[in-house]
Parts: structure tokens; sequence; C-alpha cells
């Protein structure tokens, strides 16, 4: 029996197996209630400690690794929005490419992409029109000053 222990784990009395399922289940709502509020670091906390109770829970595991991936792409929207906000359109909107590679239309992300892009395509083209309106008021005074 001493040699299945590194591959299975000391062994655990019945009680305390019932009182581990029981705090995993406690730790999964926990998870699920901070998921809830999109409050990833709670859910992150919860559903590590729930692994740590059962490390070969593939359910645990995966909502964890979920878990992690909606902390990531929290935390690029997040930074998209920062960027826009402070003027820097196409800095958010590379940002917001990234997110759409990561995570899809995530909190409808295609629709904010189209909607930059053309923003930034009215901004190029409100300053080419007041260059080429500079260069010809330039040209203008310039032939004035001449005659």
């Amino acid at each position: 029996m001493r040699s299945l222990v590194p591959e299975l784990g000391e062994p655990v009395a019945e009680g305390n197996t019932q009182h581990a399922g029981q705090k995993i289940r406690s730790l999964r709502g926990e998870a699920e209630a901070a998921i809830g509020v999109e409050d990833w670091f709670g859910a992150i906390q919860a559903l590590q400690a729930a692994l740590s109770l059962a490390p070969g829970n593939h359910e645990v595991a995966a909502r964890l690794k979920w878990a992690n991936d909606q902390r990531k792409l929290t935390g690029l929207f997040t930074e998209a929005q920062d960027l826009y906000e402070r003027g820097k359109q196409a800095a958010a909107l590379q940002k917001f490419r990234q997110l759409r590679v990561s995570g899809g239309d995530y909190r409808g992300v295609d629709q904010l992409i189209a909607q930059l892009e053309r923003e930034i395509s009215s901004e190029s083209r409100r300053s080419t029109v007041r260059r080429w309106t500079f260069g010809a008021v330039a040209t203008v005074t310039g032939v004035l000053a001449l005659l």
C-alpha cells in the first residue's frame, strides 16, 4: 500500500472524506456566487481551495481555468476602455482586436471594433481635409502676397 501513496495520496478516513466533500461544495458555491458578480479574484481563490482538497477533480480544474481566462479577458476589455477614454483610439482598437482573438465577441467587442474603425477613419478624413485646407490657404496667401 505504501508504494501507491505517491500516486494516490494518503488514505483518508471516511468522516474526513464526507467533510471534504461538503467543504468542496461550499467552496464551489462561493466560487459561483463570485462568478455571478464577476469577482474573478474571489472565484479563483475559492476554486483553488476546492482543487487543493480534491486535486483530481477535473470539473473544478476546468472551472478554475475558465475563471482565469475570464479574468484575463476582463482585464483586456478594461485596458481597451481606458485607452479609448483617454483618447488613444488606435491603441484601444489594438487591444479590442487582441480581445477578439482571445475571447471572440466578448461583451460585443465586434461592434466596438467596428465603431472605433469608423471613428478613426472619420478622424483621418477630417485630418486630411484640414491639411488640404491649410495648404490651400497657405498657397492663396502666398499668391496674394506676391501680387
